[in-house]
């Protein structure tokens, strides 16, 4: 297992090490929205940075993006960020970004301070409605 699956009340964590894969992160995609905390979750934070490698697998981010829009339909409050540096993620995200298939709104960070910043304010202003967003 090249993760670790970490749940509070309002956020999921999850922390990749070693050598990854895109494989992986459809697993963990896949853990997190099977499990019955899912729905009231509001925060999901992956966090590469102790990740040495990633490998990319075709047909793997069509994927996860498929599930995204699924669970959408029951979680539509999440916001995703990425803590990561590595080439490898950065391309896997870029790849990811340019489907045009985010169901959730993601950012990336190269440190969890910033990442833990914006999903606290991104919560905040979940639960205020606005007629427009307050940011991008």
């Amino acid at each position: 297992m090249a993760y670790q699956t970490e749940w509070t009340k309002q956020c999921v964590k999850v922390s990749y090490f070693g050598n990854c894969s895109e494989a992986d992160v459809l697993k963990v995609v896949i853990e997190i929205q099977a499990d019955c905390r899912f729905d009231s979750t509001h925060q999901a934070l992956h966090d590469f940075t102790r990740c040495q490698s990633l490998v990319s697998v075709p047909d793997v981010l069509e994927q996860i993006a498929v599930h995204n829009v699924g669970a959408a339909i029951s979680n539509p409050n999440l916001r995703i960020a990425v803590i990561a540096e590595h080439p490898d993620v950065l391309n896997m995200l870029e790849r990811f970004a340019s489907l045009g298939l985010g169901s959730y709104p993601m950012r990336v960070f190269r440190t969890a301070e910033s990442a833990l910043v914006w999903l606290d304010g991104a919560s905040k202003y979940s639960r205020m409605r606005f007629a427009t967003p307050p940011y991008g």
